[in-house]
């Protein structure tokens, strides 16, 4: 029995706390029968107010109290009775009686001690002969082999106690309800009566439970306090072990805090929260590694940080933050050097490659050194391609020198460097050609582009300029012709015209220039005025009046023109230069004598064409009757002339 002696309150009238009292004194109160089993009390540790029959000591002090009243009620009645059978019945009925009372009183005796054994031995014994108690005997062997059940603390066995106590009560309660009211009354406290701390209480409590809902009774099937979280232990742990079989080591390591917090002291748990524990830390560590190869560092920091947290003092994952802190602050020059270069400031770019190379030299960790080497070589490298594509040559001999000396057997950097050599002199070749372009002159200049062509075909800019200084040297060729022409040096004149053919072989122009020049050469007095553009779908007369040594051109859309040939007029000749163009209509030749004369051409211009107008000293011969004077045969031949 618990002699606990707290003070304890009573709740009075009006709800208010009476006492302190000492649990004996609460206790003599009840077996006396002056406190009710209802009555509400409270000490300080409890929740709440509760009544004193779910407490203990006094729930023990109450059914004792209750068993002694019914043993009371059981000798008074059984004695009245007694008296009533010994006149009708005999002393046998009243002996009968009295031994059934008896061992009633003795099972309950039995049961409120807690020898629920034997009071079920008792009963089972003795329930055959039973005639004038046997329900109560029924009802009382339920109950106890329910507390037997209950209160053991040896492993369950089969549940064939539990079904025959279960098959008992259902019978009772169908016969008459007051024994449902009954044992609910008596078993209240049969839930909390499982042994703490056994290894099967769950077990135990749910085939319990099971039973006493199945006979009708659920509210006494709730686990107590503790049992409730025993049983949220054991499905943490459980959990946890289905988590470890999946290998979601996280989810393990979560459900092993949380039974932890339950039962803190659990070296089972403790032990399989440090191998989950391990595990993640290794998987965590295992995807850092190639997130740091592959220059992820934001995430792997991320990860060596959840390692921390779970490990604070792993070695491995504070080695790799190390290098990661390096590595980023490496990745930080390698960027900015990247950002110089795409703005062309190719001087603070190399400053900050260099930085690097010292730092991955200084660097204790030899995979790093030579992981940043590599990279860094490599930058260079780029580097000194974009000042080749730059046209800065020097500065790419001397990045990819230094690249060399760092890895003497990196082909890339020689293979470039061998190719410098070529282009320092096709940069030179075409800054001189372009300079020389620049300055007017001409053959110079394309000569050396020619030149730089040859060295790099595929670069435009050389093509450009190449064609430029070609086009300026023809048209200065050209005119030179054109000047030598209007002097009259026609061999020189033509000796141009040759080497402005040489540059285009098929210029139209040059030609038409080099025929003209042959014409002329024929007949050098002969001399052209003037050359008229004539658009095209027009229909055009021109009218030409010669007045001594000059000349005036009417019938030009938009103007008249007035030329002076400085010599007297004594004939025209006007003719089409057609430049691949097509006439309509006839091409009147017409010839004047004398100081005034007026002829006129008309044509009708489906295409641009190009009237050409010449004068010539041919005169009318009137004795002879016909033209006499200088001209070619053709000319001559048809009109004429001797």
């Amino acid at each position: 029995m618990n002699t606990d002696v707290a003070a304890w309150y009573l709740a009075g009238d009006g709800g208010q706390p009476v006492g302190p009292f000492p649990a004996e004194e609460l206790i003599a109160s009840v077996g006396a029968g002056r406190i009710a089993a209802n009555t509400l009390c409270w000490r300080e540790g409890l929740s709440g107010w509760l009544p004193l029959e779910q407490l203990e000591p006094f729930a023990s002090a109450f059914n004792r109290a209750r068993a002694g009243a019914r043993r009371r009620v059981v000798v008074y009645a059984l004695g009245g009775a007694l008296i009533g059978l010994c006149a009708g019945l005999g002393a046998v009925a009243v002996s009968l009686y009295r031994s059934e009372a008896a061992m009633l009183a003795d099972a309950w005796e039995f049961v409120e001690e807690g020898r629920y054994h034997q009071a079920a031995a008792t009963l089972t014994t003795s329930l055959e002969s039973t005639r004038f108690h046997r329900r109560e005997a029924e009802y009382l062997l339920a109950s106890a082999r329910l507390r037997q059940y209950a209160a053991s603390e040896a492993k369950p066995a089969a549940s064939d106690a539990l079904d025959e106590a279960a098959e008992r009560l259902r019978r009772l309660f169908h016969a008459r309800p007051r024994w449902r009211d009954r044992a609910r009354h008596d078993l209240a406290e049969l839930m909390d009566s499982i042994p703490t701390g056994t290894s099967d209480a769950l077990d135990r409590s749910a085939a319990l439970g099971e039973t006493l809902e199945q006979i009708g009774l659920p509210d006494l099937a709730a686990l107590p306090e503790w049992l409730e979280r025993e049983k949220q232990f054991t499905g943490l742990r459980d959990k946890a072990l289905e988590a470890v079989g999946k290998r979601d080591f996280p989810a393990a390591v979560a459900r092993l805090n949380e039974a932890l917090n339950i039962k803190p002291d659990d070296a089972d748990i403790q032990r399989r929260l440090e191998d989950a524990t391990t595990e993640i830390v290794r998987e965590k560590l295992s995807e850092a590694e190639p997130m740091v190869s592959e220059g992820e560092y934001a995430g792997a920091r991320l990860l060596i940080a959840e390692v921390e947290k779970l490990d604070p003092g792993n070695l491995e994952a504070s080695e790799l933050l190390r290098r990661i802190d390096r590595l980023i602050q490496l990745a930080s020059f390698k960027e900015k050097a990247g950002a110089a270069i795409d703005n062309s400031d190719y001087d603070a770019a190399l400053s900050l490659l260099r930085q690097a190379v010292q730092m991955a030299r200084n660097d204790g960790t030899n995979s790093l050194a030579r992981e940043t080497l590599s990279g860094l070589i490599e930058d260079k490298v780029t580097l000194s391609r974009r000042l080749a594509s730059q046209h800065r040559y020097a500065d790419a001999q001397t990045i990819l020198t230094e690249v060399l000396r760092m890895e003497p057997a990196n082909a890339t950097a020689r293979e470039i460097l061998d190719k410098l050599d070529g282009l320092i002199q096709f940069a030179d070749l075409k800054r001189a050609g372009a300079a020389a372009l620049e300055q007017g002159r001409y053959e110079q200049a394309l000569e050396l582009l020619s030149k730089a062509s040859e060295a790099n075909p595929q670069d435009e800019e050389v093509g450009s300029l190449a064609h430029r200084a070609r086009a300026a040297l023809m048209q200065d060729w050209i005119a030179t012709a054109q000047r030598a022409k209007v002097e009259r040096r026609y061999s020189e004149t033509q000796r141009w015209l040759d080497k402005a053919m040489t540059l285009d072989p098929a210029n139209q122009e040059i030609e038409n220039l080099a025929k003209r020049i042959d014409a002329l050469q024929d007949d050098p007095e002969t001399t052209d005025l003037t050359g008229v553009w004539v658009p095209e779908n027009t229909h055009n007369r021109f009218r030409f009046t010669v007045e001594g040594s000059r000349v005036r051109i009417e019938g030009i859309p938009g103007a008249g023109m007035a030329l002076s040939t400085g010599k007297q007029v004594r004939s025209l000749h006007a003719t089409w230069q057609r430049a691949g163009a097509r006439l309509a209509g006839d091409v009147d030749v017409i010839f004047a004598d004398g100081q005034s004369a007026v002829f006129e051409v008309s044509a009708t211009v489906v295409s641009p064409a190009i009237l050409r107008v010449r004068w010539r000293d041919a005169r009318w011969d009137p004795k002879r009757k016909k033209w006499v004077g200088h001209g070619n045969t053709d000319w001559r031949k048809e009109r004429g002339i001797e």
